[in-house]
C-alpha cells in the first residue's frame, strides 16, 4: 500500500497552545504546532496514542485508536461538498477560500477535514495522453498544487468522477479509462473519490462491473483513495459495496431540504425518508466495516426548508447511524448556530465511535422510535417523535447505570426523569448510558 496518511487532531473550544503524544509506531510524525500526525505505512495498521493537550483555560488528554488503511480509517468520513455552490463559484481560490473558513470557525479542529469536489473541476476533453485535465481557468495551478494545500492545512481533498465516458454536465468520467483516472488521483494526492453511476446503464451487474474496476484500479495505485459509491441505492449497493472495494455507498437518491415527502418518490427524499431507508439496510455495511451513506446533512440550508428541531433531528440520527458527516452550507457564511450544531461534541463522539454494531429499532404506539446501539463503551438511545403532533414517552434505564448522559441538555438525568419525555413533532432526544 505504501500510502501516506494525514490526521489532525480534532478540538472543540480554544485552539491549543500545547501538544504532547505518546505511542506513535515507527514512521509517523507529530506537528505539535499544528496538530498533525503524518506518516506512511505499508500495510494496513491498527494503532492507539496518547493526546494531550493544553492552553490558557486548561488541560485535557484522551486515547485514540486509528486504523491506516485503504479505507482511510475507522470513522465515518466528515467535511464539507460543494453541492450547494453555484457552478460559477467551483474553483481553487473558492475551495481555499472555504478551508481556511472551516478553520476560523473550529470545523477542521472538530473533525471536517475533507473537501470534496462534487463537479466542475474536470474538462470535458482529456489530454494528449488520454489523462482526465483539470478545468485551466478554474484551476490554473492545478489539482495536484489544490491538495498540497489542503494537506498543508490538514485537510484532505475529494474529488467526484462518474462511471461513464461523461458525467450529467458532459464532463469527462472515467468508464474505460480507470486505470489512467486513477493513477492520476493518486499522483495529484487525491484522498477521497465520489464514485457516481450518471449515465449509465441500470443493470446491477453492470454497475458491480464498473464499480469493480475503479475500486481495483484505486486499489492498484498504492495510494487508494476513499472509494465512495454513489449509485443512489436503485441497484442494491449494500449487496455488493464489499466486494468493489467501497469504503462508503449511497442508500438514496440526493436528500432535499425537507422533513418528509409528500407523497413517498425515491427521487424525493427528505430527512425521514433517507434515514429509514438507511437504517434498513445499514446492517450490510457494518458487517463489512464499511460506511451506510443517507446523504448530506442539511444543516445550515439557505433555504430554511426544516424547523431547527428537525435539523437537530437530523444531526442527532446521522450521529446514531455512523453515517458521514458531509455538509453544504457555505462555511464562509452559515451560521453560528449551525456550525455549534455540526462540531456537537458528543454527537461527534457517537458518530466516530468505532463500534460496528447495527441500531436496534423498537416503532411505537405513540409514534415515537426508540433506536439502541451499543457502542464501545456505553450505550446510546435515541428517540425520536416521528409524527405531526406533541407526544410524551419514555425509555428504560439501563441495570448498569445510575444516570444517563442527556446529549441535547448536556447534563446527566435520573432514571425518574427518563420515564417522563415530552416531544414536540419530528423532535429527538439522544441519551447515553456509559
Amino acid at each position: 500500500m505504501d500510502r501516506e496518511w494525514t490526521f489532525k487532531i480534532p478540538y472543540l473550544g480554544s485552539r491549543p497552545t500545547h501538544w504532547a503524544i505518546k505511542h506513535l509506531p515507527e514512521g509517523f510524525t507529530f506537528d505539535s504546532h499544528e496538530g498533525i500526525i503524518r506518516g506512511k505505512a505499508s500495510s494496513r495498521i491498527v494503532f492507539e496514542f496518547e493526546i494531550s493537550a493544553a492552553n490558557e483555560s486548561g488541560a485535557d488528554s484522551c486515547i485514540w485508536q486509528v486504523e491506516v488503511s485503504r479505507y482511510n480509517g475507522l470513522a465515518p468520513v466528515m467535511g464539507w461538498s460543494t453541492r450547494w455552490l453555484k457552478e460559477k463559484e467551483i474553483n481553487e481560490q473558492t475551495i481555499l477560500d472555504v478551508a481556511d473558513a472551516m478553520q476560523s470557525k473550529g470545523l477542521v479542529a472538530a473533525g471536517y477535514n475533507h473537501i470534496i469536489i462534487e463537479s466542475h473541476w474536470q474538462t470535458s476533453v482529456r489530454d494528449s495522453d488520454g489523462r482526465i485535465k483539470a478545468d485551466p481557468l478554474r484551476f490554473p495551478n492545478g489539482i495536484k498544487h489544490l491538495a498540497d494545500e489542503l494537506h498543508r492545512r490538514g485537510m484532505r481533498l475529494g474529488l467526484s468522477s462518474n462511471a461513464s465516458p461523461l458525467n450529467v454536465h458532459g464532463l469527462s468520467g472515467s468508464f474505460e479509462k480507470e486505470a489512467i483516472d486513477a493513477a492520476t488521483f493518486s499522483e495529484w494526492g487525491v484522498d477521497f473519490i465520489k464514485y457516481d453511476y450518471c449515465c449509465s446503464p441500470p443493470i446491477s451487474i453492470v454497475a458491480q462491473q464498473r464499480y469493480g474496476a475503479m475500486g481495483r484500479a484505486l486499489a492498484a495505485t498504492g495510494r487508494p483513495p476513499f472509494f465512495s459509491v454513489c449509485e443512489w441505492g436503485e441497484l442494491m449497493p449494500w449487496s455488493w459495496g464489499i466486494t468493489v472495494r467501497a469504503g462508503s455507498w449511497r442508500t438514496s437518491f440526493d436528500i432535499q431540504d425537507k422533513w418528509k415527502a409528500g407523497r413517498y418518490s425515491k427521487r424525493d427524499n427528505g430527512i425521514w425518508d433517507a434515514a429509514m431507508i438507511n437504517l434498513r439496510y445499514a446492517q450490510h455495511a457494518n458487517r463489512g466495516r464499511a460506511i451506510s451513506d443517507p446523504d448530506l446533512l442539511l444543516i445550515g440550508s439557505p433555504s430554511n426548508g426544516c424547523t431547527a428541531e428537525e435539523y437537530h433531528a437530523q444531526m442527532q440520527m446521522w450521529a446514531m447511524m455512523r453515517a458521514p458527516l458531509v455538509f453544504a452550507a457555505d462555511p464562509r457564511s452559515v451560521s453560528a448556530e449551525a456550525v455549534a450544531l455540526l462540531t456537537h461534541p458528543d454527537l461527534i463522539a457517537v458518530d466516530q465511535d468505532a463500534s460496528f454494531r447495527n441500531i436496534v429499532e423498537e416503532r411505537r404506539a405513540d409514534g415515537t422510535h426508540l433506536w439502541t446501539r451499543q457502542l464501545t463503551k456505553g450505550t446510546a438511545v435515541l428517540v425520536v417523535n416521528a409524527g405531526e403532533s406533541p407526544t410524551t414517552t419514555s425509555i428504560a434505564s439501563r441495570p448498569d447505570s445510575s444516570s444517563a448522559w442527556d446529549v441535547s441538555r448536556a447534563a446527566y438525568v435520573p432514571p425518574s426523569d427518563l420515564g417522563r419525555i415530552v416531544l414536540s413533532p419530528h423532535a429527538a432526544r439522544l441519551f447515553v448510558f456509559e
